[in-house]
């Protein structure tokens, strides 16, 4: 009795299944197309947009990498930003440690002490830049006295005829019947006073650079002292030294006082506190392992600057390394060592070579005779 009830093909199982699909799938597209025309929807879309966008809609729960919804970060800091930020660091950081009253008194001291020995050199030299009235070194003169009239002429030369060829130095029919300038005396301190001359007039920056060395002499051996981390107050008390050294008016010719600078040495008080910079970095390197380039241009420059003072900075440096010789500082002294004879070769190398060629300058060895000593030399006014 249930025959009757069966659809068209119900002798099996399978004709069944595909005469059901059929007849119901039929139906159902068909009410769907009937309720679609009925709201007016557009029956345009095939399977495909179906399909994508139904592969739309499960792609949209996952979630986006980060990189896609975070702004990208902005480019980091230029060189200039960097190299200003590295040279306000340290005095930021000193600003902002914690003011004791120990602390306090210490600043004082020191201020204390490089002011006034800074100020009593620059009035010695006529250099008051606050009272035009009383100041010598700004006015638009020619320098003189001693060999610094001579002087004069020797930047000007280089600035006018070697520079110009890409020559430190070379030879000038100036005087006698020919000379070589520059290769047997120092040339830093003459480039410097002509790269001060494109700004300023040429005997205005001939006497900044000549008494520079004596003005920053007593702030060069207080920072010998800070760097070699001697306790306070040496340090301040080194500055006053060096400024007794500069008064010392026992002699004219040895070199580094005001007197022999006046004479026109201002190459050796220069080259003398470039090596008080210099062996304070060598001496902070030797405790710290750091400053290596630093210090090895500071001694470099104070080698190149005169050879007498390359002797002192040379046997300053060695007693240094000695005092504290351990195996990880003589690493260190002979990196330093070797960068600093790299950078200073280009004029002590020439100059060593052809020494023979200078002029006696006949300077006698001291002490000499049983009345002379060192004590006479390195304390001539207590003798």
């Amino acid at each position: 009795m249930t025959d009757g009830l069966k659809g068209p093909g119900a002798g099996g199982s399978d004709e069944f299944g595909e005469w059901f699909d059929r007849e119901f799938d039929r139906g159902a597209s068909a009410s769907v197309d009937s309720v679609d025309d009925a709201i007016g929807v557009d029956d345009t879309i095939d399977d495909s947009g179906v399909d994508e966008v139904g592969q739309i809609d499960s792609e949209s729960t996952e979630l986006e990498p980060i990189e896609s919804v975070v702004p990208a970060e902005p480019s980091g800091p230029t060189w200039a930003h960097r190299a200003f930020q590295r040279v306000v660091r340290r005095p930021v950081e000193w600003w902002q440690r914690p003011w004791t009253n120990e602390r306090i008194v210490h600043v004082l001291i020191t201020s204390l002490a490089l002011v006034t020995t800074t100020v009593i050199v620059m009035l010695v030299v006529h250099f008051n830049p606050f009272s035009p009235s009383r100041d010598l070194v700004l006015d638009n003169t020619t320098p003189t006295g001693g060999d610094m009239g001579a002087h004069v002429w020797a930047p000007a030369f280089l600035r006018d005829h070697f520079l110009p060829n890409f020559q430190l130095s070379g030879w000038s029919m100036d005087w006698y019947g020919g000379l070589p300038l520059y290769r047997f005396y120092m040339v830093i301190p003459a480039l410097a006073i002509v790269a001060l001359d494109v700004i300023l007039p040429y005997g205005v920056a001939f006497k900044l650079v000549a008494i520079s060395g004596l003005v920053l002499f007593p702030i060069s051996c207080w920072a010998f002292g800070r760097l070699a981390k001697f306790r306070h107050p040496i340090p301040e008390l080194f500055a006053v030294a060096g400024l007794c050294f500069l008064l010392d008016e026992s002699y004219q010719i040895y070199g580094g006082n005001v007197k022999s600078t006046m004479a026109g040495e201002y190459s050796f008080s220069i080259a003398l506190t470039l090596a008080m910079f210099g062996l304070g970095l060598l001496a902070h390197g030797l405790r710290t392992g750091r400053f290596r380039v630093w210090a090895a241009v500071m001694l470099s420059l104070a080698a190149v600057s005169h050879g007498i003072v390359l002797i002192f900075v040379a046997v300053s440096a060695i007693v240094l390394v000695l005092v504290w010789l351990d195996k990880k500082r003589l690493v260190f002294a002979v990196t330093t060592g070797v960068t600093t004879l790299l950078l200073s070769a280009w004029w002590v190398g020439p100059f060593l070579i052809g020494h023979e060629f200078m002029t006696d300058m006949k300077y006698g060895f001291r002490p000499e005779g049983a009345s002379d000593s060192f004590y006479d030399m390195f304390f001539p006014l207590a003798a």
